[in-house]
């Protein structure tokens, strides 16, 4: 072998080494972070987040974990299997009510018009508006938990009485096929599973979050202890504010990562209301649910948004 050959070979032998050396020291310096997840519309700013290397560039490294709801992700915020969890706002503040040392670090989406969770029944149902769900079997997808909270409102709004409702729980995916069995007789449904159900034997009977309209629906949280690593709270703050904004403005890009985490077909993903994404947390909306907890009994007594929520 000549010289030039030599030198050429261990040229490039010597830009492979670094280049692994390279790529080791940058898979060192992310930090692995565990979410706690549903697999559901609201969360497709995560997946495009870590599509767009929004993770990637404040240093973290995503594993996603799924749950089928909140209080179950709370349990694992809390015994520390997962870092951040995604949760509607009714399953920390409980917790929180009973002592969980939990922190409510960022805004997920808010509630507004388009029905992206929904109050469904036959679409030759009887029930016409909340009250009538007095007596009936109502498929929720966790008890004690915000759907759950929503009827109850609802129901109280109307001029019903909320302790009538019998609540069922069942996973998002098995409600189309509770209600169409008969096994109950309205259920509190999202998206994409809306779709699915409206274009089987199903209709929506009320938009579930016009009940609490401009309130937080989905949001992060954490321990206290996690929430006062700031450096790593800011970047992960980044990395969801920045996400949500790119979610609510790319529609498109939406519609298609939602068909890679979720069993949507091509044609319901066109179809589909999207959420209201929201980059900022409100004290004030917080507030408004920890009233309403109190008001039906899920709390003994209120206590200040501002005790849970992290500036």
């Amino acid at each position: 072998m000549d010289l030039k050959r030599k030198f050429a070979r261990a040229s490039a032998l010597a830009a492979l080494t670094l280049a692994s050396l390279m790529s080791t020291a940058h898979a060192a310096e992310l930090i692995k972070v565990r979410l706690g997840m549903l697999p559901i519309i609201p969360l497709a700013p995560v997946f495009l987040g870590k599509e767009q290397g929004y993770f990637e560039e404040e240093g973290i490294d995503i594993e996603m974990r799924m749950f089928q709801g909140g209080p179950e992700i709370t349990a694992a915020v809390i015994s520390d299997d997962i870092d951040y969890g995604f949760s509607s706002t009714i399953s920390p503040l409980l917790a929180f009510a009973q002592g969980a040392p939990l922190r409510i670090v960022a805004a997920n989406e808010n509630a507004d018009d388009a029905v992206v969770t929904g109050i469904l029944g036959k679409k030759d149902t009887a029930i016409k508006g909340l009250k009538d769900l007095e007596g009936k079997r109502v498929a929720v997808n966790a008890l004690k938990a915000i759907l759950e909270l929503v009827v109850r409102e609802g129901v109280q709004r109307d001029r019903g009485d909320p302790n009538k409702v019998v609540f069922v729980e069942a996973p998002f995916p098995q409600m189309g096929a509770l209600l169409t069995s008969g096994q109950v007789d309205a259920v509190v449904n999202v998206e994409p599973f809306i779709m699915m159900m409206v274009e089987n034997d199903a209709k929506v009977i009320e938009n579930a979050f016009l009940v609490i309209k401009d309130g937080p629906m989905g949001i992060w949280f954490s321990t206290e202890r996690r929430a006062k690593d700031r450096d790593m709270l800011e970047r992960f703050r980044r990395v969801i504010k920045k996400s949500n904004i790119y979610a609510r403005n790319h529609p498109d890009e939406v519609r298609r990562i939602i068909q890679t985490y979720t069993r949507i077909s091509p044609e319901a993903a066109q179809k589909i209301a999207l959420p209201a994404w929201t980059p900022d947390l409100d004290a004030q909306t917080i507030q408004h649910q920890i009233d309403m907890l109190e008001r039906h009994k899920f709390l003994r007594k209120a206590f200040a948004a501002n005790d849970i929520l992290v500036e």
